[in-house]
């Protein structure tokens, strides 16, 4: 069986920490960060096949100068199409895909 990405679980685990701290800064309110979980919730997901990311990956962080772990996030979204949401304002400029969090 090949190892599988669950979009939505990555999402969730990339995301709290991100809207914890932000809200903790005061950055975000409670209800803004509430509604972003949410949307993380919401989103649709599916399986991905890790092995068909990694060769992209490798290219792509050596490319843009990422590193494995954000070239993973590009390679994702990319593939799948659909947005990059961030607060990392590199991550966001590596792509085309990306939505910035700047509150």
């Amino acid at each position: 069986m090949a190892a599988q990405i669950r979009t939505e679980t990555r999402l969730l685990v990339a995301a709290l920490p991100r809207l914890i701290s932000l809200h903790r800064s005061e950055r975000m309110s409670d209800r803004d960060a509430r509604a972003a979980l949410d949307a993380v919730f919401a989103a649709p997901a599916r399986p991905v096949p890790l092995e068909s990311l990694v060769g992209s990956v490798w290219s792509l962080a050596l490319e843009r100068r990422l590193s494995a772990y954000d070239a993973c996030y590009v390679v994702l979204a990319e593939t799948l199409d659909a947005p990059l949401v961030t607060a990392d304002r590199q991550l966001a400029a590596a792509t085309p895909n990306a939505v910035l969090i700047t509150s």
